[in-house]
């Protein structure tokens, strides 16, 4: 994953007011493997995808695609 994204998501999170454990609860997934998603180690499913803008109060679309 680009840098930009990653910065991109972590700046979601942060505007969220929530941590990174919250969003990764949020999810359905541990904090670790948030950070593996957003560090570009492996990619999102679609669903974690959704998940996430759900979390962070964006549409999937405006994020990822």
């Amino acid at each position: 994953m680009e840098k930009n994204m990653r910065d991109k998501l972590r700046g979601l999170i942060i505007g969220s007011g929530k941590s990174m454990e919250a969003v990764a609860r949020e999810m359905g997934i541990t904090r670790q493997t948030l950070s593996t998603r957003i560090n570009g180690r492996k990619d999102f499913t679609l669903g974690e995808m959704k998940r996430f803008a759900a979390s962070v109060g964006k549409d999937a679309k405006e994020i990822f695609f």
